[in-house]
């Protein structure tokens, strides 16, 4: 399945929920800020789960056929 992963790093407050979720997706930069590191990195399951984790809703997941 194909998805979309998106990002409003203006709101991340380097919690690492996302990091933990799917270290091989995420990683926090130098500014403590999310970015994405390898967008295949992980399952959909595992990126949805960052997503859904995030405190500050900064992650956001688009499945293909799904928007």
């Amino acid at each position: 399945m194909t998805f979309e992963i998106r990002l409003q790093r203006a709101r991340c407050i380097g919690s690492k929920c996302c990091t933990h979720a799917a270290p091989g997706v995420f990683a926090l930069d130098d500014n403590l800020t999310v970015t994405i590191i390898d967008p295949a990195g992980g399952t959909l399951e595992e990126v949805q789960l960052a997503a859904d984790e995030c405190p500050t809703a900064t992650i956001s997941v688009v499945v293909e056929g799904s928007a």
